[in-house]
């Protein structure tokens, strides 16, 4: 992916610049794997932690609650990122 948006950053055809892309790319793989039980390795840990203290959820459970939870901190995060490069120009 780190290729990817450094070929779109060099491109002239496009003109976006290339820190947007890297925070965009970071927030999403931090973010995004938050949605599901499988989605990050944290997440894998919490459950079977949780299992060893006799709390046992399935991924359906982790699903209802994670997945509106990453909807959300992605949407702050996308926000973020509209304001900091758009609004304010922090394209350096």
């Amino acid at each position: 992916m780190v290729k990817i948006i450094e070929d779109l950053s060099e491109n002239n055809e496009f003109h976006v610049p290339l820190t947007p892309l890297i925070y965009a790319l970071a927030f999403g793989a931090c973010l995004g794997g938050n949605g599901t039980l499988i989605g990050a390795s944290a997440n894998v840990v919490c459950a079977g932690v949780a299992e060893q203290h006799g709390y046992r959820f399935t991924f359906m459970d982790f699903f209802k609650i994670g997945f509106p939870i990453m909807l959300l901190t992605t949407s702050i995060a996308t926000v973020y990122l509209i304001v900091c490069h758009v609004v304010i120009g922090w394209n350096y």
